[in-house]
């Protein structure tokens, strides 16, 4: 009996070992050096950065978008364009616009698909031709105004400043509850929301 059980708890054991991740600081993720304070709670924050031109982030949208489906209710995903360059400020501003005005859920997909499967490279970044876009997908009038818009720069900006303080080098990026950064090093879209899962469940855990 005492070798059975012996045998029994070193098989269980095996299975335990096969079963955890084998994720890495430093390989799969980065600790952030800066982290962002979080609001109170147990709510754990995803944040997606990406930029409408990247094809990357354009193979990442359906997976990530099935992920966030079957995500519990504590799990709260934020899109965030990292306006790094003047070229990303000009689509930050657009999808900025686009939330002020109520159609950014209709049109994410959608300008991401006009891109990248209808070839229309001129809603990367000009301006006159994404207002449009805009304007005909529900955006209202005056598309173009709103982008150059005080608000509008002021959340470029903040945007901007985010993505800097993660050292973001490129995107799609996902930041875990300001801590922990995910990106082109964990892989491929299902490896990468593999890892993202892996720390919004420590996250979770912590929070407890």
């Amino acid at each position: 009996m005492r070798r059975l059980g012996l045998g029994l708890l070193l098989l269980v054991m095996g299975w335990a070992v096969q079963a955890a991740p084998a994720f890495e600081e430093g390989k799969d993720y980065t600790l952030i050096t800066k982290p962002s304070a979080m609001p109170a709670g147990r709510d754990v924050q995803v944040q997606e950065f990406f930029w409408y031109g990247c094809p990357h982030c354009f193979h990442l949208l359906p997976v990530l978008d099935a992920w966030s489906r079957h995500q519990p209710a504590y799990v709260k995903l934020i899109l965030v364009p990292a306006a790094l360059t003047p070229v990303w400020q000009i689509d930050a501003r657009a999808f900025y616009a686009a939330q002020i005005r109520g159609v950014v859920d209709k049109t994410h997909a959608l300008i991401f698909n006009s891109i990248h499967q209808q070839n229309h490279t001129e809603l990367v970044n000009d301006i006159p031709a994404i207002a449009r876009f805009y304007e005909a997908n529900g955006g209202g009038a005056h598309f173009a105004d709103l982008m150059n818009s005080m608000v509008v720069l002021g959340k470029v900006n903040y945007a901007a400043e985010a993505a800097r303080n993660y050292a973001i080098e490129g995107v799609p990026s996902l930041v875990i509850d300001g801590k922990y950064l995910v990106d082109y090093h964990a892989g491929e879209p299902d490896r990468m929301m593999k890892v993202v899962d892996y720390l919004v469940a420590q996250e979770h855990a912590s929070k407890k």
